[in-house]
């Protein structure tokens, strides 16, 4: 898939050129920005929300240089402006533990416009209510998992089930989230985000 291509896919909206930039870019992407954030859990989310921001204004993003180019450069800027107001709010709030945001499915990055950030505030919304609507088992799981960021083996302990029967419900929980939001977003956007 050559960038003419791709630039005609993004501006359409075409999930299999969104696909085939995720599944190219994303762990690169995710390595380059660990350069500067130092934190794989942080790498991610930046990376998440940059192809977030492309989905969303894809209608009006012009890109001039390649599109790998513009990935890579989206993430310096981005991971930046996450240093700076990481380094800002520290400053303001004295915070003392080094989880940022820990509460949020998404962090909002300085440069978004007041229109992304409603829907990404409506994104959130959304999944929250997904998560409501889970199998009280399956809730737990996923919780714990994505919320509290245990293990599979410490899930299991805490809920005095099997590793399996933790894999299970997560499995549920996932294919339940994907399905309960795949009229919100893309399949590649709801893989990002509840992966």
């Amino acid at each position: 898939m050559d960038d003419s291509q791709i630039n005609i896919g993004i501006k359409r909206g075409d999930e299999k050129v969104f696909e085939f930039l995720f599944q190219n870019y994303y762990v690169p992407l995710c390595l380059y920005s660990m350069r500067y954030l130092e934190r794989r859990d942080l790498a991610e989310e930046v990376v998440s929300e940059t192809f977030l921001r492309l989905w969303i204004k894809r209608e009006v993003i012009d890109i001039k240089s390649n599109v790998k180019s513009y990935l890579f450069q989206s993430v310096y800027n981005n991971s930046l402006n996450f240093l700076r107001k990481f380094k800002k709010e520290q400053s303001l709030d004295s915070i003392k533990n080094d989880k940022v945001s820990e509460n949020n499915s998404l962090m909002i990055i300085d440069d978004y416009s007041e229109q992304d950030s409603l829907v990404l505030k409506e994104l959130n919304e959304k999944i929250l209510i997904a998560i409501q609507k889970l199998p009280q088992q399956a809730k737990k799981v996923y919780i714990l998992k994505r919320q509290q960021e245990m293990k599979n083996s410490e899930i299991a302990q805490e809920l005095g089930l099997s590793v399996k029967t933790v894999e299970m419900h997560m499995t549920k929980a996932l294919s339940f989230l994907r399905e309960e939001l795949k009229d919100y977003l893309p399949a590649i956007l709801l893989y990002i985000f509840l992966k």
